[in-house]
């Protein structure tokens, strides 16, 4: 279920708890509605209410947190591809099988990652990041290096490709969502309490009820914010491909022969 309809959900529950309440305190008998029992319906909510911006801001902040890493992890991704290609073009024409491999690899993760978008980069004979950078760990191998220069250019692309290779293995945790059903349930559990105890003691009038229809709209503002930064891949506000394919394809020419 996308984002927008689990918020959807929330809202048209919150909302249905407190006409819910509101069509019970028609029927209740007169001393289960007087200020006594309000007072007492109004604490009772209230520490629910306590409890539940705790665990909103919590959860906010956590999921801000894991967008944030996520957000990292590919912008060093993406700048390790960087200075990887620059390396081999840097080398010379004999690297120009490596920095196709180097596409594809790059091209499988956006895949990976983002399986709706339509990246530009060629695809690979394998559908796993890590396979082609074995194969470009070899291709760069097997560089010839006959003088100082080279030799540590060599050096240095090595090093990216291992480094690309350790990253690589982090992909399908980052492209995994990191929303815990099980809490957000615990969750709507505790907005249905709240707005049912508030349809028992809320006036019906025009205003008061516009007012708790605002409540429930911020409630769900905060929860689509929640499953949002929960997949930063996905959905509204999610971290573009470009992350990642920008460093192969601005203002630089592709290599144009393939691996045989």
């Amino acid at each position: 279920m996308s984002s927008i309809r689990l918020s959807i959900v929330f809202f048209a529950a919150m909302l249905g708890a407190a006409a819910a309440g509101m069509l019970l305190r028609r029927v209740l008998p007169e001393h289960h509605t007087d200020a006594a029992s309000n007072d007492a319906v109004l604490r009772a909510v209230g520490l629910v209410v306590t409890l539940t911006a705790l665990v909103l801001g919590f959860f906010v902040n956590s999921a801000k947190t894991y967008y944030d890493a996520v957000s990292n992890d590919l912008k060093e991704i993406g700048a390790d591809v960087s200075v990887l290609d620059r390396s081999l073009q840097r080398f010379g024409p004999e690297a120009t099988p490596a920095r196709t491999l180097l596409r594809q690899s790059t091209g499988a993760a956006v895949r990976l990652l983002w399986p709706e978008h339509a990246t530009p980069l060629p695809p690979a004979d394998r559908s796993l990041p890590i396979d082609g950078l074995e194969q470009l760990e070899d291709a760069v191998r097997a560089l010839p290096a006959e003088d100082d220069r080279r030799r540590h250019l060599k050096e240095q692309a090595l090093s990216y490709t291992a480094a690309m290779e350790h990253e690589s293995l982090l992909l399908g945790e980052i492209a995994a969502t990191r929303l815990q059903l099980p809490l957000m349930l615990i969750l709507l559990s505790w907005l249905v309490i709240i707005y049912m105890g508030f349809g028992l003691v809320w006036p019906r009038t025009g205003t008061a009820i516009a007012a708790l229809v605002m409540s429930a709209a911020a409630c769900t503002g905060a929860i689509l914010m929640i499953l949002e930064l929960s997949s930063p891949l996905h959905g509204i506000v999610r971290i573009s491909p470009a992350v990642l394919e920008a460093p192969l394809t601005r203002g630089e020419t592709a290599p144009t022969s393939a691996m045989p």
